[in-house]
């Protein structure tokens, strides 16, 4: 399962309305979602992202933590919701249940516990042979060449864009301490998350 690697910039992403799909796809796609844990997916990316946005600059002890504590109070619902019905306007009924199958499934779930703790463990498919075998591994290098392992991989990286950003800025107009503690952050680190979010030191406050 991509992610990190398939974060787009928000001028890429930018609009256009995902294509209309049926109830009861859309239902299926979210419980795909639910599946893969995909908000927590996401604030992983945010974090990852900026790291690797930002490798050369000096860091704290604490910024992982503040990263982390502004993810966690970042509403994800909304995005979780238009992710879904991007998916199942791209994926077939018949896709969405063989990705369900796969996530459900022994490998899948080695796969999406190796993407959680992808900062901590080798290559996701050095982890996922590690913790679950060669058979595990095989099921992870089948699905991986399937359409709707692409399609995932695509619709993921499109949710890395202005709805999830926006969603961020709320975090910090609903917790005046976060804010605070961000803006000192993106004063120092004025570049990564805190370019893409907007929450330079002026807009934040101090």
């Amino acid at each position: 399962m991509a992610t990190g690697a398939n974060a787009r910039p928000a001028e890429e992403t930018a609009a256009a309305a995902p294509p209309a799909a049926d109830t009861a796809s859309v239902a299926q796609a979210s419980s795909l979602l639910e599946t893969m844990g995909f908000e927590d997916v996401l604030r992983q990316m945010m974090v990852l992202v900026n790291d690797q946005t930002l490798p050369e600059e000096p860091r704290e002890d604490g910024d992982k933590a503040l990263l982390q504590r502004w993810m966690a109070a970042t509403k994800l619902q909304a995005v979780a919701a238009q992710t879904a019905q991007r998916l199942a306007g791209q994926a077939s009924t018949a896709q969405l249940d063989e990705a369900l199958r796969y996530f459900r499934s022994p490998a899948g779930q080695t796969e999406l516990s190796c993407v959680r703790d992808s900062a901590a463990t080798p290559a996701v498919s050095t982890c996922i042979e590690q913790r679950g075998g060669q058979a595990q591994l095989q099921a992870h290098r089948a699905f991986a060449e399937s359409a709707i392992e692409n399609t995932i991989g695509d619709v993921l990286g499109d949710s890395f864009g202005p709805e999830l950003f926006a969603a961020a800025s709320a975090a910090l107009d609903g917790d005046a301490a976060l804010k605070r503690d961000v803006a000192r952050y993106c004063k120092r680190r004025p570049t990564g998350l805190c370019a893409m979010v907007g929450a330079a030191p002026a807009e934040a406050g101090s």
